[in-house]
């Protein structure tokens, strides 16, 4: 019995993408998954980096480079603050 799921890399070269600067309507070129799809992922991304940086500590080395990603991730579309404010 499988107490995980497999990790499943399809939408990895997106995110990587993503990560790098790419404009959220260029994602397209790297998977035909959904823009609901690519956005609940990012964000999913984004709560496990957080979580890891959090059990690690802030003064950890690790825990602040996983911050740095976040911050490469949390932009633009993926940002639901943001979202919100502009309502």
């Amino acid at each position: 019995r499988q107490l995980t799921k497999t990790l499943d890399f399809r939408l990895s070269a997106a995110v990587w993408a993503w990560s790098r600067g790419e404009a959220f309507s260029d994602l397209g070129r790297y998977t035909s998954a959904s823009d609901g799809d690519l956005v609940r992922v990012l964000r999913q991304v984004i709560q496990l980096l957080r979580q890891v940086a959090r059990a690690l500590g802030h003064k950890d080395r690790l825990s602040r480079k996983l911050e740095r990603c976040m911050g490469r991730l949390h932009r633009a579309e993926v940002d639901a603050e943001r979202q919100l404010r502009q309502e």
